[in-house]
C-alpha cells in the first residue's frame, strides 16, 4: 500500500486546488451574500472597541 491508492481529489474534480480566486457565478455571489448576513454578530467587547468612547456627563 502506498499513499497513491488514494484517488486524488484534484484530478477528480479537475480543478487545481489552489487558494487563488475563481470565477464565481451569479448563485455564489448570491450564497456569499446570504451567508454574510445570516452570520452571527460580532461579540460585544469587540464592538466597544470599535465604537467612539462614550463622552464624559460631568460637564
Amino acid at each position: 500500500m502506498s499513499d497513491n491508492d488514494q484517488p486524488d481529489p484534484e484530478k477528480e474534480t479537475g480543478a487545481p486546488h489552489t487558494d487563488a480566486p475563481q470565477d464565481k457565478s451569479d448563485a455564489d455571489v448570491e450564497q456569499e451574500k446570504k451567508a454574510q448576513e445570516n452570520a452571527p454578530p460580532p461579540p460585544f467587547d469587540e464592538i466597544m472597541r470599535e465604537a467612539p468612547p462614550p463622552r464624559s456627563t460631568d460637564e
